[in-house]
């Protein structure tokens, strides 16, 4: 089972949910672990393969992606994509005059392995002519009620003059508390810096996400994220996230819905006076 909008709903951090295909952006050798045909409404995702694994991924941040390519074997996985976009001129038409767009392009590179001692993810773009660099690594970790360990590290320009360091560090684990349903949870600690300047440190940081069936076809999930500031002395309010999924045999539908509004004013949505959209996003999956 599984897509992003699934984890999205759960909480966000698909690190937490080994057995999600959104783990391949961050571990590239999980594209292994099931042949997928994957649909949002604004990209598709194919991997397929017996022992080798081919996937193609059409990407969905930006309509320049040229390619992004995936391959797995065994306990390995690589990742490569091409973004590019040529010069575009002012356009003299109309009153408004855009500034000329540089030609640029951003190469992405991915690698990942699995080994007796944990998982390793490594990402690499060159956007915004900066070195953006992602490390994952996650293992089993048996403490307390926790059973595995999870820690990030990423280094991101936002743009060309601002760069955003993040690091994080949990321990996780995944039960099932009854016949139908699965809860997980996530104790951990995370920081955030902008220029190298004041760092932003998080602790606790918490992440809780409940899948339960509710019939043999249907699954509710509910997420939260609570943050406290550990410098500033305050807390974050918790953000909650929640999501459906419809499944029939080796067809998987999965939304991300405005449950927070739809829960304070459910009246005005049966009747279908709402203004909003009842839904976030979709993905539409079919694995073999």
């Amino acid at each position: 089972m599984g897509s992003n909008h699934r984890i999205v709903a759960l909480g966000g951090n698909p690190i937490f949910w080994p057995d999600d295909d959104a783990n391949i952006h961050l571990f590239p050798q999980s594209l292994t672990q099931s042949n997928l045909a994957q649909t949002n409404g604004r990209d598709f995702k194919l991997i397929w393969g017996d022992e080798t694994k081919w996937g193609f991924w059409s990407g969905d941040t930006s309509e320049n992606d040229i390619f992004n390519f995936f391959w797995g074997k065994g306990n390995w996985g690589i990742g490569l994509g091409v973004n590019h976009i040529g010069t575009v001129e002012d356009d003299t038409s109309t009153a408004e005059i855009d500034e000329t767009v540089l030609p640029s392009t951003i190469n992405r590179i991915a690698l990942g392995t699995k080994r007796p001692w944990g998982e390793i993810g490594l990402l690499y773009d060159d956007e915004f002519s900066h070195a953006n660099i992602q490390f994952n690594f996650r293992r089993s970790f048996n403490f307390l009620q926790f059973q595995s360990m999870a820690l990030q590290y990423k280094s991101t320009a936002l743009d060309t003059s601002t760069i955003l360091i993040e690091g994080r560090f949990d321990l996780f684990s995944n039960m099932d508390i009854s016949e139908n349903t699965t809860l997980s949870f996530a104790f951990g600690i995370s920081n955030e810096q902008y220029n190298q300047d004041s760092t932003l440190l998080y602790f606790p940081h918490l992440t809780l996400g409940v899948e339960s069936h509710i019939t043999d076809w249907s699954l509710l999930r509910i997420g939260f994220v609570k943050k406290y500031d550990f410098q500033a002395k305050s807390g974050l309010a918790v953000s909650p996230s929640f999501g459906v999924g419809i499944h029939y045999g080796d067809i998987l539908l999965d939304l991300v819905i405005n449950g927070e509004e739809m829960f304070q004013d459910p009246v005005k949505y049966a009747y279908g006076r709402n203004e909003n959209s009842l839904g976030f996003g979709f993905s539409l999956s079919y694995k073999w």
